[in-house]
């Protein structure tokens, strides 16, 4: 369960006839996967790590399950962070991978010994393995102080860019035209059921983005985007399992967005 963080933000006292300011302070903890957009190829290894954003909330131990999507990524390895190993060389790391998760549990023994960020928790390491896009989740995320729960824990995953989707920038039109001149927008089935696979023709390139709309035509959310996107044909994968935390199941429309170009198509999500 993803809880909000509070913050409280700068303090300018008064005192003596000047001002005094004081550093700003964060309650609870933050937590993210970084870098929050990743770049890759097919058969490519990368590491995100499990970052503590932001001077929070004291903490002497945590534990984690995260989320991937195992027909397009492979997990390959995970090591311990600098934030908890640096001020204490006892510490009790365990990790369990399964299928689609990978389990953590990251606790300091120095004898009241705590922490608090910013700094690496944990690095973990995929390899790639088909053009798309998906995403790192976290299914939970829990931090504890002297076996207490620590308040306020607010989580962001990441994006994962695979393939030709991720960057390329062949076909950059020169002379400032609109990019994606007509471009072809479909929506096909996926061999996996969480996944919403769609396909993209364009005759040149430029940013694009997907969003996503309920029946009633009031926007929803984002799903997917690229700050450019080459000519050709690109065929893309949002994983609706993360999506249907945030989404209800339901009639909805999903408009590409291209330059000054629109297109829309009808999608239903179920549970």
């Amino acid at each position: 369960m993803r809880r909000e963080k509070n913050h409280l933000g700068l303090v300018t006292l008064l005192l003596a006839g000047g001002l005094v300011w004081l550093n700003p302070v964060v309650a609870g903890v933050s937590v993210s996967i970084q870098p929050d957009t990743t770049y890759s190829q097919p058969d490519q290894e990368f590491t995100v790590d499990l970052w503590i954003d932001t001077l929070g909330s004291e903490f002497d131990g945590y534990e984690t399950v995260l989320r991937f999507d195992p027909e397009m990524l492979e997990f390959i390895s995970i090591q311990e962070g600098n934030l908890m190993t640096n001020p204490c060389g006892n510490t009790w790391w365990i990790h369990e991978e399964g299928a689609d998760s990978s389990y953590i549990s990251h606790v300091i023994l120095c004898g009241g010994l705590t922490v608090t960020g910013p700094g690496v928790l944990s690095s973990i390491t995929f390899r790639a393995l088909m053009n798309g896009i998906t995403s790192i989740t976290f299914d939970y995320i829990e931090f504890y102080r002297a076996g207490e729960y620590v308040p306020d824990i607010s989580s962001q995953g990441g994006l994962v860019f695979i393939g030709p989707i991720s960057g390329l920038r062949e076909g950059a039109p020169e002379d400032g035209r609109p990019a994606f001149e007509d471009p072809q927008f479909t929506i096909f089935p996926s061999p996996s059921g969480r996944r919403l696979g769609m396909a993209l023709t364009l005759a040149q390139g430029g940013p694009v983005e997907i969003v996503l709309y309920d029946s009633s035509g009031q926007r929803v959310a984002r799903v997917w985007q690229a700050p450019f996107l080459g000519a050709g044909h690109h065929e893309i994968f949002i994983d609706t399992g993360a999506q249907s935390k945030l989404i209800a199941p339901g009639v909805y429309y999903l408009k590409l967005v291209a330059g000054q170009t629109e297109k829309t198509r009808k999608v239903i999500l179920i549970p």
